[in-house]
C-alpha cells in the first residue's frame, strides 16, 4: 500500500533546464549482495558532489543498483523540471548509472511527499524499443540534493537492440497461450496488450514478445514474454495476487453490523454509490452472478456478503482517511467484490480487477498445519495439529487483498522471488497496520480470526508458529524456485519478522540481534507507506527495500537504529555494514544468543550452506551471526569456506536452459536449474555418499552414481 498524501503526476516531456551541477563520486562498484563500495570525496566521477557515496552494482548491468550520499551534496533539482533534473543527472553519469542518452529514458511518474522530498521515476528504452525491468527513482531531499538513486538502468544498446524478431507474433501468441494453459489449468481466451520489447533479465537484454493473457470473462490475467528468437517462453507471472490455502469453514460467526445500503424500488442492495469523494463499493454473488440482494434494509443477508462488504467499506475508509487514497487505483473506480465465486475454493484473492472471497473446499474437513523446515526449505504436514476454516471474508484478509490491489495499481512488485514475497509482506503489514488503527492494539497473528481454532496464517512475532510456517531468517530463504512462484507466500516471513522487531522491538531467536527500542506504529505505518507509494519498483530485493527504509528514515527524522537492526536481525543487512555505512550498532544479546548450526566447532568465518546452493552464513564464536546470499547466476564456492568475507562463483553464466550438477563430496550434493543464466532452483539430488551425475549435465533429468 501507499499512502496518497501527494499523487504521482505522469509526465511524457520536460521543459529544459539548466545543465546539472554536479557529478557523481565514484570508484569501481561491488558486485552484488551485501558488499559495497564506498567512494571517497574527490575521487571518481562524482568527486564534484564533495561527498561520500555508497554504490552498489548489479551483477548482470554493471550499473548502479543503489546509490545514496553520506553527506550533503551541491543542489540538483530544477523544480520547475524534476523529470528533466533526474534524466540529465543519470546520464550525466553513464559510467555510473548506464544511458548516455536522454532520449533513452521517459519519466513515468514524478511525486512529492509529505517531507518535501521529490521521487522521480525513469524507465529506459533502446533503439525505441522498452527495456522491461529497467527502472530507476531518483529521489532529491526537500533541499533540492540528491537523496538517493535506485536501479539499475542498462548500459546505451548498440543496433542489435532493433533487430527483427525471427518469432513472429502469430506463433509468439501460440506459445504464450499454451503456457497460459498450462499455468493457469484452464484454456486462455483473451490475448491483448502486444509489445515487442527487450527484456532485462540475463546477462544481456533479450528481444521478447509481450502479451497480457486472460482466461474466460477477463479472469486470472498472466504476463507472459516470448523470446522473439527461440519462440520459448522465458516470464510467466500472474497480474492478479491470492492467498490460496487449504481447509473448511462453518460460516461466519455473526455479530450485528450497520452498513449504508443503496435501495432501488423494494429492493435493497449492498452498495455504496459514489458520492463525494468516496469510491462505489458493491458486492455480487459468485453463484447466482448478482448483486446481494434484500427486500428489507434489514435483511435477511448473506452472512459471507455481510462480512465482505462491512469490511472493505470500513478498509476504503482507512485508507482514503489515513493516506488520502481515493479507491485502490485512487482514480475513485469502484470496488467490486465476489462473494462464493465458483473459480476455486479455499482463497481469497485479487485477481487484477476486483477481490473474490471463495467457499471452503469441504466444510466437515479437517487440515493440518504444514511446519517449514529451514534446512530444506520445504514444508511437511503435522497431523498432530489440525484446524477448520470459518470464512475467507474475515477483515484481516480482505485487508490483505485489498493492498494487492493498490500494489497492482502503484509498483506493481513482480510477483515472484523476493520482489514476490515484498508483495505479500506489504499486505499482511497493513492488514496489521490496520488492525492496530481499529483496535488500539497490536495484532501479530493475521487471519486467525478466520480459523475455528484462532491459529494463525501468519505470526509476525514467530512466522515459523503459523498454519503454514514461514522462515524468520534470510539463511533459511525458500530456494525452490518452481514452488509457489518462487516462495512468495512463504519468504514474506522474513519481512514481516523484521516489521514486527521494528515496531514491537525484542532478539531474534536465530541471529540474536537485539531491537533496544522500537519505533511506534505511526513512525512505522509513515516508512511503509512511503516506500510503497514512492520507492519500490517493480524488481525491488529485501536488501533494496531494507537499504531505502533507512534512506526514508534519514528524510523523516525517524529513529534508524530500530530500522537497521530489525533489518540485520533477519539477516537482510549486516552489523558490518550498517556500521560503517550509517553509524548504527546492532549489538547481539547474550541472554538468547545465536544458533550453532552451521556453525559449531567452527573459526570465525563464512562457511557454505550443504542443502542451499547460493546461501551461506557468517560464524563467529562457534555461533551462527547472519545469512548471506549469492547472486542468481552464481553459487557460494565451498572451497572458500572459513574466508572473511562472502565467497561465490558463477555457476548458470553462460550455460543453456537445464539441470547441472552441484558436487562437493562431503559438503554439499545438489543440482541446480538454470535458466536464462540465472539458477531457479536447487533440487537436492542423490542420497548421502553418492554423486550427482555429471554426465548428465544439460540433457534432461539428473541421475546418479
Amino acid at each position: 500500500m501507499r499512502p496518497r498524501l501527494f499523487r504521482f503526476a505522469t509526465s511524457a516531456s520536460v521543459l529544459a533546464a539548466p545543465a546539472l551541477l554536479i557529478a557523481l563520486a565514484a570508484a569501481p562498484l561491488a558486485a552484488c549482495g551485501n558488499d559495497d563500495a564506498r567512494v571517497t570525496a574527490g575521487s571518481g566521477p562524482l568527486a564534484p558532489t564533495g561527498a561520500e557515496w555508497v554504490l552498489e552494482n548489479d551483477e548482470r548491468t554493471g550499473t548502479a543498483a543503489i546509490a545514496f550520499p553520506l553527506q550533503t551534496t551541491t543542489q540538483v533539482l530544477d523544480t520547475n523540471d524534476p523529470g528533466g533534473s533526474a534524466i540529465r543527472f543519470l546520464t550525466t553519469y553513464p559510467e555510473v548509472f548506464g544511458p548516455s542518452k536522454a532520449a533513452d529514458l521517459s519519466v513515468v511518474a514524478t511525486a512529492v511527499d509529505e517531507d518535501g522530498a521529490t521521487h522521480v521515476k525513469v524507465e529506459q528504452k533502446a533503439q525505441g524499443r522498452r527495456l522491461l525491468g529497467a527502472v530507476a527513482i531518483v529521489t532529491f531531499d526537500a533541499d533540492r540534493t540528491v537523496a538517493s538513486v535506485t536501479g539499475p538502468l542498462w548500459p546505451d544498446q548498440g543496433p542489435e537492440a532493433a533487430v527483427a524478431p525471427a518469432v513472429q507474433q502469430a506463433p509468439a501468441e501460440t506459445a504464450a497461450r499454451t503456457a497460459y494453459t498450462r499455468s493457469e489449468g484452464k484454456p486462455a481466451a483473451t490475448v491483448t496488450d502486444h509489445e515487442l520489447a527487450l527484456a532485462a533479465t540475463g546477462s544481456a537484454p533479450v528481444l521478447v514478445h509481450r502479451f497480457a493473457v486472460s482466461g474466460a470473462a477477463g479472469a486470472n490475467p498472466r504476463e507472459l514474454w516470448v523470446d522473439a528468437k527461440t519462440g520459448k517462453v522465458i516470464f510467466d507471472a500472474p497480474l492478479y495476487h491470492s492467498e490460496t490455502v487449504n481447509g473448511s469453514g462453518a460460516g461466519v460467526t455473526g455479530g450485528k453490523k450497520t452498513f449504508p445500503v443503496e435501495k432501488s424500488g423494494a429492493t435493497y442492495r449492498l452498495q455504496r454509490v459514489k458520492q463525494d469523494n468516496k469510491s462505489e463499493v458493491f458486492v455480487e454473488d459468485g453463484i447466482t452472478g448478482k448483486n446481494a440482494e434484500s427486500a428489507s434494509a434489514n435483511g435477511p443477508w448473506d452472512p459471507e456478503a455481510v462480512d465482505a462488504y462491512s469490511n472493505l467499506l470500513q478498509i476504503e475508509n482507512w485508507y482514503r482517511n489515513r493516506f488520502l487514497r481515493v479507491s485502490y487505483d485512487d482514480k475513485g473506480s469502484p470496488i467490486r467484490i465476489v462473494i462464493h465465486a465458483t473459480n476455486t475454493c479455499d482463497n481469497a484473492s485479487w485477481n487484477g480487477e476486483f477481490i473474490s472471497f471463495n467457499d471452503p473446499c469441504d466444510k466437515s474437513a479437517a487440515n493440518s498445519v504444514q511446519k517449514y523446515d529451514p534446512k530444506t526449505g520445504s514444508l511437511t504436514e503435522d497431523p498432530s495439529k489440525t484446524y477448520h476454516w470459518l470464512t475467507f471474508t474475515d477483515r484481516e484478509v480482505a485487508t490483505h487483498e485489498y493492498t494487492h490491489a493498490i500494489t497492482d495499481r502503484s509498483c506493481r512488485l513482480f510477483y515472484g522471488a523476493e520482489s514476490g514475497a515484498l508483495n505479500e509482506s506489504m499486505s499482511d503489514v497493513f492488514a496489521a497496520l490496520a488492525e492496530h488503527s481499529f483496535t488500539g492494539s497490536g495484532d501479530f497473528k493475521l487471519g486467525d480470526g478466520a480459523i475455528k481454532e484462532h491459529l494463525p496464517l501468519r505470526n509476525f512475532a514467530d512466522p515459523t508458529d503459523a498454519v503454514i510456517g514461514q522462515p524468520r531468517h534470510y539463511s533459511h530463504l525458500m530456494a525452490n524456485g518452481s514452488f509457489d512462484n518462487g516462495g512468495v507466500h512463504i519468504n514474506s516471513g522474513i519481512p514481516n519478522h523484521a516489521f514486527y522487531l521494528m515496531v514491537q522491538g525484542g532478539t531474534h531467536k536465530d541471529s540474536g540481534v537485539k531491537v533496544k527500542t522500537p519505533l511506534s506504529w505511526k513512525q512505522v505505518e509513515d516508512l511503509k507507506w512511503t516506500a510503497l507509494r514512492f520507492e519500490l519498483k517493480e524488481t525491488s530485493t529485501f536488501r533494496e527495500f531494507a537499504i531505502t527504509e533507512l534512506l526514508i528514515a534519514k528524510r523523516k527524522n525517524i529513529p534508524r537504529e530500530p530500522v537497521a537492526c530489525s533489518w540485520v536481525a533477519v539477516g537482510v543487512l549486516t552489523p558490518d555494514e550498517t556500521k560503517k555505512n550509517f553509524g548504527i550498532d546492532c549489538p547481539v544479546s547474550t541472554e538468547q544468543p545465536p544458533s550453532t548450526v552451521g556453525c559449531a566447532g567452527k573459526a570465525d568465518g563464512v562457511y557454505c550452506q550443504s542443502d542451499i546452493s547460493y546461501g551461506a552464513v557468517y560464524c563467529k564464536n562457534g555461533a551462527r551471526s547472519y545469512g548471506l546470499q549469492c547472486a542468481s547466476s552464481q553459487i557460494c564456492d565451498v572451497s572458500k569456506d572459513g574466508a572473511a568475507t562472502k565467497h561465490c562463483k558463477e555457476f548458470c553464466k553462460d550455460k543453456a536452459d537445464d539441470l547441472y550438477c552441484i558436487n562437493d563430496p562431503g559438503k554439499r550434493n545438489l543440482s541446480a536449474y538454470c535458466q536464462g543464466g540465472k539458477r531457479i532452483v536447487d533440487f537436492p539430488t542423490c542420497g548421502t555418499g553418492v554423486n550427482c551425475d555429471v554426465n548428465q549435465d544439460g540433457v534432461g533429468d539428473m541421475t546418479c552414481k
